[in-house]
């Protein structure tokens, strides 16, 4: 009975979150502002990944935390997004993060160019070619940081909420930041 209870509560918490999600969507054209003043975000990149790259990247997640602020969801955040270069600096980065072995690391990075845990986002720059598309997944990867310091353990009971409220955040961030 407790575990219901508990599900319940995740998920009207998870439902308050998406609601004032959609509420922020009405609101378009609002300027990026850095990163630094809404949440503690720090960019780490392998030599080969450009500080213009990095700060797509930065810019993204600091407009990301921005949309969920202006939707009154103000977050403490701290997430570290480290930037890879390709297929196998992201392999062997998510090997030393996560202190898997390979073949546990190539089966949780199998069909993705971005992997996250609490606090930590990867990208695998290669992956993604595009700003748009660098824009969406940073968006994407941002707010299941959100998700998870809102809601804490109970983020992970109702996955298709969840995966539905990064989707809508991605594509808001992708027209506020005019990738229309």
């Amino acid at each position: 009975m407790k575990n219901k209870i508990n599900l319940l509560i995740g998920c009207f918490v998870l439902l308050m979150i998406a609601a004032a999600s959609l509420t922020a969507c009405a609101q378009a054209n609002v300027p990026p502002v850095s990163a630094g003043r809404q949440a503690a975000i720090t960019i780490e990149c392998q030599a080969d990944v450009s500080e213009t790259e990095a700060a797509v990247i930065e810019r993204v997640a600091g407009e990301t935390m921005r949309f969920f602020q202006e939707a009154g969801l103000n977050t403490k955040s701290l997430i570290q997004i480290i930037l890879v270069r390709n297929r196998q600096a992201y392999l062997s980065k998510v090997m030393a993060r996560f202190h898997i072995s390979e073949i546990e690391a190539a089966r949780a990075i199998k069909g993705t160019d971005a992997v996250a845990e609490p606090g930590r986002i990867i990208i695998n720059m290669d992956g993604v070619p595009s700003d748009r598309q660098k824009t969406f997944l940073t968006a994407h990867e941002t707010t299941h940081q959100v998700q998870r310091n809102l809601a804490g353990n109970q983020a992970a009971a109702v996955k298709w909420l969840l995966e539905g409220m990064v989707e809508t955040a991605g594509a808001q961030v992708v027209d506020r930041m005019d990738y229309r």
